[in-house]
């Protein structure tokens, strides 16, 4: 594996060489964008708005009467942006970065003091404050440029959000997001304030992670990402919500962006459609086949050769009166065939190893957003879009004695269609109240065909058979109130009902910031939550029906979370702060078998495979509950790290009555994250960066197999009164991240090698059932994997 990396590390020092010229110009790149109001989106005219270098001030700008700010002649390197407005309170932007390659455009939004005269700086030092203005706890904004310098984060989003407090993210074959012990089925996708399906290549259904994220972290804009008592505009959401917005591409040049590596080959083009109105277009594309990894002997747990392709873009165009309107979308298509006579035993992601497996998806979303502003103090959104999610899966068994014969074994073929609709109207009274109510319509389109083949009764299962349609419904309102400066209190209510059943919610949510001194808060946070069940669970055959159309779990209800949380935040300077939040969340109504059972619906959303269990009820139970510590130095000088410690406690009861662990009670995860950066050359135009990652957390619980059933069953069976006793070792791994990047006039190259699992730590992923030798084996996830890509912007 070594090789590997000197490989990679050649290629590396090749486009080192070619890309370092002379060092003896300067070179300067352009800020610029738009200043509203937070609350009403109305234009600020006159704010001052300057850069800095460490201490240094650099320049001011000139703005206009639609708010817009330009400050020309920045050098390259990175920044302080401040921006100051008489009654508002002042925004500090750390870390903006400066490049040959791009004009850095940005849209910014100022919150109005709710004191008369005084300029109070509370985001200045909370550089991690949400875009959401009625977030209160557990929420943290998704800052691209930072999370992309992070080691070990592929530049997917779901993965670069593993490294804060309260995320598991201990799979290396999945991108899931395990929040504070619960599963991943509860968290929700949001894309241009538009819910998503699940945004992965190779995603089963009834997932939210997978192995590679579609969205990609050049056209995102900064997004909000919550791990619990999120606001309530969000609903269907029992764990996390990760809020995704596009950025809008630049309206006055032309960019574009090329980067070639081992996760794909990718095109980014941005530009204006029209200076004259100032509408724009951002496009990105990405092919992928990982026969590079083959090639270079790089070992990614299948011999089977993954192919996937994705595309996003956002066209953006300003209107007349104080409107905007744009069109977005998201989409990509992936597949793989896994043969038997190209397995090995390490072969282990999408299931046995006595069968050829030919498995694929594709996703895609389409929409459309207006947004106008009505009076100085109101302003309307809607968001309209069509969504789609399609699977399949076949799987034909071998035969043991001769492998020429191939018999079908498994067939699932799921198709989901959506059209959705959000619309809300946002209206500030004054500086301390303002509302925000909408409603969220989803008509679903769903149709399933699932069945399986059965060697101890010879003979085909339906396991699920439908074809038709329901409707989602969610309505929310929350309100904003500031009683003092220095006190914040967001209370809302969601409602959310399912037709198909006729089950319903009412959820209210209520968040209280407190700051008691400018660089101290303290913060409590409620919201009950609930959330429906994978669609095609509703849909489920028993193994008894007589008919196709009897369904085991239509009838089934909501899943119901209560989330409670304190949180202190103490920035003891402008670049360094340390951040506690102790969380408990009970849940009820959770689904689990008729039949006295350890079985609960809790533990799934981390599968390759559909699950079927027996007849559902919302008879069971759990709990989750611990404590977060984060210690983070922003980018400044040069310099950052983020240490994040999670110690929690994750149990369940199933209908048998019994409190176990949950699959996901590892009890403790440790994040140590630090990174340094070097400027080089006599005119510091080129930069070396060094990251580095320790992730350390405690192993995942398991049932043991019951080797004598399997035998004679010919599926694996588990032993279940033994259910989530076992407990596999500790997850260790280590990252590396060296990355080179060189600013040439109107240029930038940026060479990285991202080495995960540099000491190729053997970290157990699950167990399986060795049918050839009659015994239980482990199956390891990946050893080291170097990936190595070089980008161009220009």
């Amino acid at each position: 594996m070594f090789r590997n990396v000197l490989r990679s590390g050649y290629i590396v020092i090749l486009i080192f060489g070619l890309s370092v010229v002379g060092f003896s110009q300067d070179f300067t790149q352009t800020i610029r964008g738009k200043l509203n109001d937070r609350d009403t989106k109305l234009p600020l005219i006159g704010a001052t708005i300057a850069i800095y270098q460490d201490t240094a001030m650099l320049g001011g700008s000139a703005k206009d009467e639609n708010g817009k700010f330009r400050i020309e002649a920045v050098p390259v390197g990175r920044h302080i942006l401040k921006v100051s407005f008489i009654g508002y309170n002042d925004l500090i932007i750390p870390n903006v970065v400066v490049s040959t390659g791009k004009e850095v455009v940005l849209e910014l939004e100022l919150e109005e003091s709710s004191i008369e005269m005084e300029e109070v700086e509370i985001s200045g030092v909370r550089k991690d404050q949400p875009i959401n203005e009625m977030a209160t706890v557990s929420a943290r904004t998704f800052n691209v440029e930072e999370t992309s310098r992070y080691p070990g984060s592929r530049e997917d989003p779901a993965r670069m959000a593993g490294n804060y407090a309260g995320v598991n993210s201990t799979d290396d074959s999945r991108n899931d997001l395990i929040i504070r012990g619960n599963s991943p089925l509860g968290v929700l996708w949001r894309l241009e304030g538009i819910d998503i399906p699940n945004p992965s290549h190779f995603a089963h259904f009834g997932t939210t992670g997978g192995p590679v994220s579609l969205l990609n972290n050049k056209t995102l804009g900064n997004s909000d990402f919550f791990t619990g008592a999120f606001p309530a505009e969000y609903g269907n959401a029992g764990a996390g919500v990760f809020d995704v917005k596009l950025r809008v591409g630049n309206n006055e040049h032309h960019e574009r962006t090329f980067q070639f590596g081992f996760l794909g080959t990718e095109l980014l083009a941005e530009g204006p459609l029209s200076k004259k109105n100032g509408s724009s277009y951002i496009f990105h594309y990405r092919y992928a086949t990982l026969k590079l990894f083959q090639l270079a002997g790089i070992d990614v747990g299948v011999s089977a050769v993954p192919k996937y392709q994705d595309l996003s873009f956002k066209i953006n165009m300003p209107l007349k009166n104080n409107a905007n309107f744009s069109i977005f979308g998201l989409g990509g298509t992936s597949d793989i065939s896994i043969l038997i006579a190209e397995q090995d035993s390490t072969d282990w992601s999408f299931g046995k190893n006595d069968r050829d497996k030919i498995f694929g998806t594709n996703m895609g979303v389409v929409g459309a957003s207006y947004m106008k502003i009505i009076n100085p103090t109101t302003y309307f959104k809607g968001v309209i879009a069509a969504s789609t999610k399609n699977m399949s899966n076949r799987h034909d068994s071998i035969s043991s004695i001769d492998e020429s014969i191939k018999t079908e074994v498994l067939s699932s073929s799921l198709h989901q269609k959506d059209i959705k609709g959000h619309f809300f109207l946002n209206k500030k009274f004054n500086k301390k109240n303002s509302i925000k109510t909408g409603v969220y319509l989803d008509h679903v389109n769903f149709n399933v065909d699932d069945k399986r083949w059965y060697k101890s009764i010879n003979a085909w299962q339906e396991k699920s058979n439908y074809s038709g349609s329901t409707q989602i419904l969610n309505a929310y309102s929350q309100w904003k109130f500031k009683p003092l400066y220095n006190l914040t209190l967001n209370t809302g209510v969601h409602f959310l009902y399912y037709v198909f059943n006729g089950t319903n919610a009412i959820e209210p949510r209520i968040g209280l910031k407190y700051d008691l001194k400018p660089n101290q808060r303290l913060s409590f946070g409620y919201g009950l939550h609930h959330q429906t069940q994978p669609f095609y669970i509703y849909y489920q055959i028993p193994s008894d029906a007589t008919s196709i159309s009897t369904f085991t779990n239509s009838d089934l209800g909501l899943t119901r979370s209560q989330h409670f949380v304190l949180a202190y935040d103490y920035s003891i300077s402008n670049n360094f702060r340390i951040k506690t939040e102790a969380f408990y969340q009970q849940l009820s109504n959770v689904p689990v078998e008729v039949n006295s059972s350890p079985y609960t619906m809790i533990n799934q959303g981390t599968e390759f495979t559909l699950f079927y269990p027996d007849r559902l009820t919302n008879n069971g139970s759990g709990y989750n509950y611990g404590l977060e510590i984060t210690t983070e130095k922003f980018y400044s000088k040069n310099f950052y790290f983020l240490l994040t410690t999670t110690l929690f406690e994750s149990k369940y009861t199933g209908s048998d009555g019994v409190l176990r662990n949950t699959d996901f009670n590892g009890n403790y995860v440790q994040n140590i994250l630090v990174g340094k950066e070097f400027k080089l050359g006599k005119k510091k135009m080129s930069s070396l960066g060094f990251g580095t990652k320790l992730t350390m957390a405690g192993g995942r619980w398991y049932t043991p197999i019951d080797t004598a059933l399997t035998r004679v069953s010919y599926e694996t069976q588990f032993i279940d009164s033994l259910a989530y006793t076992q407990q596999y070792p500790d997850y260790f791994r280590w990252d590396i991240k060296i990355s080179y990047k060189r600013d040439n006039k109107k240029v930038m190259h940026e060479v990285s090698l991202d080495i995960i699992n540099a000491l190729s730590t053997k970290n157990i992923l699950s167990q399986t059932y060795d049918v050839k030798n009659n015994k239980v084996v482990y199956e390891y996830q990946l050893e080291m994997l170097p990936l190595f890509y070089y980008r161009l912007d220009f």
